[in-house]
């Protein structure tokens, strides 16, 4: 979640070991479980928030995965649990697995607890499982960030804007088929935007579709900022987007990701 939305007290699943889905309320998660977290979520789905959250507690400590690695191997920080936000980021470095990279500091570092963040695509559960175990002695719970709810996304827009407008907005969205917007954070800062400005309410996916170009299109991890996605024009940005839509739907794959060499 950006500055625009207010911290949301967030719900997350993972499947027990009798294969029951089960649910956990965020300030529950460190009491709840002591082997290591790996927490993943779409991209955009409040992930880097959640892990602040978690750090905000005693002995826990957090650290983006790229700032992690560049840390010295023999830096020691005791009694700490470390709250490891952007695995997936290490991908972009193009210096290795990132799993493998992020656990050999730990391992130098005298293997500490930690939570790791990554987003769901961008996570291979088996060999991850298999890596951590192998040196943690122990396989990691997968905890998955669930959307916003109604509730709370009505609550995140109420306080931005008129009750009245956050009903309209909801139902707006909903009636077209695209509450998967409003149960996305980084989604909801967009609606809000568009609330904002006094806009109308989109009613399409066509709609939607030309009035999101702009605003989705611009890059907000600095990280990324001179990136050549970062750099297209609004026209190539609708050429790419229509490569990626149209590759979807012949596909039948719900995400797309880009392939590191």
């Amino acid at each position: 979640m950006k500055d625009d939305i207010q911290y949301i007290t967030r719900r997350l699943t993972w499947i027990d070991s009798g294969q029951e889905q089960q649910s956990v309320e965020d300030s529950q998660v460190l009491a709840a479980f002591t082997q290591p977290l790996v927490i993943l979520g779409d991209q955009g789905m409040g992930k880097t928030e959640l892990m602040k959250k978690l750090s905000e507690s005693d002995g826990y400590t957090f650290i983006s995965a790229p700032k992690l690695l560049r840390r010295p191997d023999h830096y020691v920080h005791p009694d700490t649990v470390w709250v490891v936000d952007g695995l997936d980021e290490v991908a972009g470095l193009d210096i290795g697995d990132p799993l493998h990279n992020v656990l050999k500091k730990l391992v130098a570092w005298g293997k500490p607890h930690f939570i790791i963040a990554c987003r769901s695509a961008e996570w291979n559960s088996v060999t991850g499982k298999l890596d951590i175990s192998d040196e943690y002695g122990e396989a990691p719970l997968e905890l998955t960030l669930d959307p916003l709810s109604d509730e709370d996304a009505l609550e995140a827009l109420s306080k931005q804007a008129t009750i009245e407008k956050a009903r309209e907005a909801i139902s707006t969205f909903s009636k077209a088929g695209l509450d998967n917007l409003y149960r996305n954070p980084l989604m909801l800062n967009f609606i809000i935007a568009v609330i904002k400005s006094e806009q109308k309410l989109p009613e399409t996916r066509a709609e939607l579709y030309e009035l999101a170009v702009n605003q989705l299109r611009l890059e907000e991890n600095q990280r990324h900022s001179k990136s050549t996605l970062a750099q297209l024009s609004k026209d190539d940005a609708l050429d790419a987007t229509g490569v990626a839509m149209a590759t979807m739907l012949i596909t039948g794959c719900d995400s797309i990701t880009k392939q590191t060499k």
